[in-house]
This record gives structure tokens, C-alpha cells and sequence, in this order.
């Protein structure tokens, strides 16, 4: 209470956190890290990229909230990028591939995921995106169904009468 400690440093945007082995698996985009403290004085000595290529786009947009399901696949807030205009030297990377950068020949996907949801199992470098996106946030059901927010184009409104 009377100290604090710096546990990372260096992250660009970190906006989600989960628990995983014995440390953390945080969203900052353009990647998903693994933190661990070894030595037990607060600070993480381990920061691993474990997967790669995530747009650094509009905050809410960013790939965020890891949550663990019980498919046992841990699933990604994700959504497409959004250029914006005033910050767009802060946040104008549109993305690359998705991949695990310390593991070759293991599967990718295409550039930011087609801005879809994004589903991955670290310890056996499984890879895949979902039918949607969702922009912070999505949860389960008591039977593991995944709720997420439907993606449509804004360019498309619905035409109502």
C-alpha cells in the first residue's frame, strides 16, 4: 500500500489481461504477450510474444479481452481497423498476417483476421477466426455458445419503410 512496482513496461496499449500458467496473457496490439515473473520481485522477466499482427488502429477496434471458454480455446476481442484521420500516425496500422512469431509452419490468418474474432490455443499453436467480430467484449452462455456483437457494414444500412 505504501509502494508500487512496474510489473511491465514498453506496452503500447495494454487493454486486456488474463491469467495463464503461471503469469499473464495481455492484449497490446499489434500482439498478445505472456508476462511472467521468475524471481518473485514484482516485475516480469519473461515477456513473450505469443501471437502477432494485429492492427494498432481506433482503441476500441484493437484485439482485447481475452477470455478462456470451455472448448478450451481462448477467444480475442477483435474487430476490423478504423483509420482515424487525426492520430493516424498513432494508430494507422492496418495489421499484417496473424501468426505465432517463434513457431514457423504453424497456421496464419490473413491480414488482421478479416477483422473477425479470434480464437487460439497457445500450447498447441492452433489458430482461427470466428464468423464475427465484437469490439471489447463477449461472453459464453451456461453451454459454452459464444455471444459476440454482429459485424455489419456501415456502408450498408438497413432501409426501414
Amino acid at each position: 500500500m505504501d509502494s508500487s512496482v512496474v510489473f511491465a513496461d514498453g506496452l503500447v496499449m495494454p487493454n486486456g489481461v488474463m491469467c495463464w500458467k503461471k503469469g499473464l496473457l495481455v492484449t497490446d496490439a499489434p500482439n498478445v504477450l505472456y508476462l511472467e515473473d521468475t524471481n518473485r520481485d514484482g516485475r516480469a522477466d519473461i515477456k513473450d510474444t505469443v501471437i502477432t499482427g494485429f492492427a494498432l488502429s481506433n482503441p476500441q477496434h484493437n484485439v482485447s479481452n481475452p477470455v478462456y471458454a470451455l472448448d478450451n480455446w481462448i477467444y480475442l476481442g477483435h474487430e476490423g481497423s478504423i483509420t482515424t484521420h487525426r492520430y493516424e500516425k498513432e494508430f494507422g496500422d492496418p495489421g499484417g498476417e496473424i501468426f505465432y512469431p517463434r513457431t514457423p509452419g504453424n497456421p496464419r490468418l490473413a491480414k488482421n483476421a478479416f477483422g473477425r474474432t479470434v480464437k487460439f490455443q497457445p500450447d498447441k499453436h492452433t489458430l482461427e477466426s470466428t464468423s464475427s467480430a465484437t469490439q471489447f467484449g463477449h461472453s459464453f452462455d451456461l453451454w459454452g455458445h459464444h455471444f459476440e456483437q454482429l459485424y455489419f457494414n456501415h456502408c450498408c444500412p438497413t432501409k426501414v419503410g
